[in-house]
C-alpha cells in the first residue's frame, strides 16, 4: 500500500512539474483616477475613471498609465489648480513568474532582480500634495518590499541576486499613487502636482542558459524606460543600474 501511495504522489508531482508554467495566474490591474470639486458654496461634484487592463486613463487633471511590454512599468502624474479640487490618481499591476528547467525537480537558481521607482510631489499655499511607489516580490524563499511614500522627493532601488527555487511561482505586485488638494476656499493659491514610476527586471545568472523564465501570459520583461516629468517639475534621473552577475553552481535542495 505505501508503494503504490509513493508511486501514485511520484505520479503527480512529474505530471505537476511538467506543466507548472500552466499554474500562473493571469496579471491583475487596478486603476484609477478619482476627482472632486466643491465650489465656494459647499455644492459638490464627483468623477471616478477606472482602468482594469494595460493602457492608460488620459483626463485634463492627470493620468495613469500600465505597461507590460517591453516591461511591466506604471507612472502616474496629476495636479490640482484650484481650492475646492481633490485628486486621487493609482495604478496597481499584480503578476506572477517562475523558473522552468530543463529537468523535474525543485533545484536552486541564481535570479538578478533590478528595479527602480521614483515619487515627487509639489504643494503651494494650503495646497497638499503625496506620492507613493512600491514594489514587492513574495515565495519561498525571497521576499522583497520597497515602499516609498513622501510629500517631497525620493526613489528606490533594488539591485541584488537571489537563488530561487525552479518550478515555484513567485508574485509581484507594483503600486504607483498620487493625491493632490487645493486646499479651502479661504486660501485662492491651493495648487498640487505628484508623479510616481516603478519597474523591475529579472535576469538568470550566467551558466543557467538551459532555464528560463516564465511569466504570466503577456508580461514582458525587458530592459527599464525612462519614467516622464512630473507636472509641473523635472524629475532627476532613475538610478543606474549595472550589471554585476554571481555565479554559482545550482544546488538541489536537499
Amino acid at each position: 500500500m505505501k508503494k503504490l501511495l509513493f508511486t501514485t504522489t511520484a505520479l503527480l508531482f512529474a505530471c505537476v512539474n511538467a506543466n507548472a508554467d500552466t499554474l500562473l495566474g493571469a496579471y491583475q490591474v487596478n486603476a484609477l483616477i478619482q476627482f472632486s470639486h466643491t465650489d465656494q458654496n459647499g455644492v459638490g461634484s464627483y468623477n471616478s475613471w477606472p482602468l482594469y487592463d494595460v493602457g492608460s486613463i488620459n483626463q485634463a487633471m492627470g493620468n495613469s498609465t500600465v505597461n507590460i511590454a517591453p516591461s511591466p512599468a506604471l507612472r502616474v502624474s496629476g495636479s490640482v489648480v484650484s481650492p475646492g479640487d481633490a485628486l486621487l490618481i493609482q495604478a496597481i499591476l499584480t503578476y506572477q513568474f517562475q523558473i522552468v528547467g530543463p529537468s523535474s525537480g525543485f533545484y536552486l537558481v541564481p535570479v538578478r532582480i533590478t528595479g527602480a521607482g521614483s515619487a515627487a510631489a509639489i504643494a503651494n499655499d494650503a495646497g497638499v500634495a503625496t506620492a507613493a511607489t512600491a514594489l514587492s516580490i513574495s515565495g519561498a524563499p525571497v521576499s522583497i518590499d520597497q515602499v516609498y511614500q513622501s510629500n517631497s522627493f525620493g526613489s528606490w532601488s533594488v539591485d541584488q541576486t537571489d537563488y530561487l527555487i525552479t518550478d515555484t511561482v513567485y508574485t509581484v505586485e507594483l503600486e504607483v499613487s498620487g493625491t493632490a488638494s487645493g486646499g479651502g476656499w479661504g486660501y485662492q493659491n491651493g495648487s498640487g502636482s505628484f508623479s510616481a514610476f516603478a519597474d523591475p527586471t529579472f535576469t538568470l545568472g550566467p551558466g543557467y542558459e538551459n532555464y528560463s523564465l516564465i511569466f504570466s501570459d503577456g508580461i514582458g520583461n525587458g530592459p527599464l524606460p525612462v519614467p516622464g516629468p512630473i507636472v509641473g517639475a523635472g524629475l532627476p534621473g532613475l538610478i543606474g543600474l549595472g550589471l554585476v552577475w554571481l555565479a554559482r553552481r545550482r544546488q538541489k535542495i536537499a
